[in-house]
């Protein structure tokens, strides 16, 4: 934007020329900043692939908990259940075995 008087206004913030290349340093006369920079990139995709490796393994590993999770929580509450039927039935066979006692001894 210009001033009222047709000038443009400074910059808000000065750059030093030789400091605005901020990749300068990464490269050398004879090229080797590219090789490190082809070599980092490498190790970088390497690294990448293989924690994307682990992860799809742990997904894996996570479906499989979840699947035997499952199957676990079923059997639970089918063995809730018949030991709660079970408790019932020896408390009935209790009574009936009581009641046969009583009637026994009132003969």
């Amino acid at each position: 934007m210009a001033a009222e008087g047709g000038a443009p206004e400074p910059p808000l913030v000065s750059v030093d020329p030789a400091a605005a290349d901020i990749y300068a340093d990464l490269f050398t006369e004879d090229g080797e900043g590219g090789t490190l920079l082809k070599t980092q990139v490498a190790e970088l995709t390497d690294r990448v692939q293989r924690q994307e490796a682990q992860i799809a393994a742990l997904q894996q590993q996570v479906e499989a908990l979840t699947e035997e999770n499952g199957q676990l929580s079923e059997r639970c509450a089918a063995l809730t259940s018949n030991i709660s039927c079970l408790f019932n039935t020896a408390k009935l066979e209790l009574a009936r075995k009581d009641d046969a006692i009583k009637e026994l001894r009132e003969k």
